[in-house]
């Protein structure tokens, strides 16, 4: 908890965003393919309790794809993000929106 608090005072200090990353809960076998949920933050709620915004990315190994999960937004709403996946390069680029027609 002290080095979260101490990350969000160190932003506060010098204007900018300090990011956090921490690993979630080791899926239980056969779930690997499930989406994250908070529940699965386990140990890493002591970096998300002080967070102002909370992300989860979620991808399938199988799909070009991936989920960015906002699951704690202070000043906004948690929604989902679509991305796509380039895995050559290890890059997550913004999807297009699909056109209904």
């Amino acid at each position: 908890v002290e080095t979260a608090r101490t990350c969000k005072r160190l932003a506060r200090t010098l204007d900018c965003s300090v990011i956090l990353l921490t690993q979630l809960k080791t899926p239980d076998k056969g779930m690997e393919s499930s989406e994250p949920t908070v529940a699965d933050y386990s140990e890493a709620k002591q970096v998300r309790e002080p967070a102002d915004v909370a992300m989860m990315l979620h991808r399938n190994p199988d799909d070009p794809f991936a989920k960015l999960i906002v699951n704690k937004a202070r000043r906004g709403s948690a929604d989902s993000i679509m991305l796509n996946f380039d895995g050559p390069h290890l890059r997550f680029t913004e999807r297009p929106y699909e056109v209904e027609l």
